[in-house]
């Protein structure tokens, strides 16, 4: 029950029931306490989850909130749960001495009572200026940047030494491909050298080659076939002699004994001439037909040596040679077939040798 006595006007009462009375009482101790558990609440957040500090004031803050719902539930309900009707202000009389006594303290005085709103203000003021302006540096929020950061570093340096390893391996890859490098550069260079030899004795080949298209129907073969010629010319002229020879001897019977040694004589070597012309005549035609399939194995030759991987005009003086060597070819075995029955073409059989020589040759070189 509440009074307020002016002087002049009539006294008013203002009538406040019950349990509204109880928590006006209990309010200057609430209010603090649940200012305060805000207050720890909210600084708590700025500290480290491991540090001391940051649990003792969570601890408060849960304290505070606790105590003041305990105050406002005993002040409002205490007298109907745990008492008379009549007994307010909680249950326990040692509770309701203490906040009679800590009210009639605080609040038995003006004085008193504006000294304790002004230190409250001033306490609250202060944690709560600290509070909502986090400190400078923000120490948390750095320390959490760190730690992000040492885990950032951590796994770059991870990364780091990833990379070095592939590094070295690279370095050791490389330096083993250098070194095959050089090693093919030498042999590289020994292929050139080898190369230039061989286009050197190519070359030298190729002027052979040449010389020999220019001068084989004026050299060789025709000096053999000039051999060949005089030796049947010599033979031709041996079985004439021995034929005259043959038809001049007497015929009588009583003839000395030395003719009849030398007629014998004179017929065993026209056997044996005999004998070696038939061979000449063998010979003779196993040529005709090598130097027909030499012929026909020209064209052959002249693609063989198109589609080699000689340079052009080695392919052009090869070519030229074997027409030469063809048309040589064809001469000899037209002049053998219009020679003598009886004189068979022995120059033919040198030339298809030496014509089979030379296409092997070529054959090499078109290789």
């Amino acid at each position: 029950m509440t009074s307020l006595s002016p002087a002049i006007e009539p006294v008013i009462q203002v009538d406040v029931p019950f349990p509204a009375i109880d928590l006006l009482a209990v309010m200057p101790y609430v209010i603090p306490l649940i200012f305060g558990a805000i207050i720890f609440a909210l600084y708590q957040r700025h500290l480290m989850r491991e540090s001391l500090e940051r649990n003792i004031m969570l601890f408060l803050s849960i304290a505070g909130f606790v105590i003041a719902v305990l105050l406002v539930l005993y002040a409002g309900f205490g007298s109907v749960w745990w008492w008379r009707d009549d007994f307010t202000l909680g249950s326990w009389r040692y509770l309701i001495g203490y906040l009679q006594f800590g009210t009639d303290l605080v609040f038995g005085s003006v004085i008193t009572g504006v000294v304790y709103l002004v230190i409250a203000s001033i306490v609250f003021a202060a944690i709560a200026t600290r509070v909502i302006a986090p400190p400078d540096p923000d120490f948390v929020s750095l320390r959490e940047d760190l730690q992000t950061k040492n885990r950032l570093t951590e796994s770059l340096t991870e990364k780091v030494q990833k990379l070095e390893a592939e590094n070295k391996e690279l370095n050791e890859f490389l330096t083993e491909r250098e070194e095959n490098l050089v090693s093919l550069e030498g042999e590289l260079d020994s292929l050139k050298e080898s190369i230039g030899e061989r286009e050197k004795e190519l070359q030298k080949a190729k002027l052979e080659l040449e010389r020999a298209a220019e001068s084989i129907e004026t050299t060789e073969l025709e000096k053999k076939i000039t051999e060949k010629n005089e030796l049947i010319r010599s033979l031709e002229n041996e079985i004439s002699n021995l034929r005259s020879a043959l038809e001049k001897k007497p015929s009588e019977e009583g003839a000395a004994t030395d003719d009849e040694e030398l007629v014998k004589a004179l017929r065993d070597e026209v056997e044996t001439l005999k004998k070696r012309l038939e061979d000449m005549r063998r010979r003779t035609e196993t040529a005709n037909e090598v130097s027909d399939s030499l012929i026909s194995d020209l064209a052959e030759l002249i693609s063989d040596i198109e589609n080699s991987s000689l340079d052009e005009s080695t392919q052009k003086s090869l070519v030229a040679l074997v027409e030469n060597l063809g048309r040589a070819m064809g001469r000899v075995s037209t002049t053998s077939a219009d020679s003598k029955a009886d004189q068979p073409p022995v120059e033919l059989i040198g030339a298809v040798l030496m014509m089979h020589e030379i296409i092997d040759g070529i054959k090499k070189i078109a290789r």
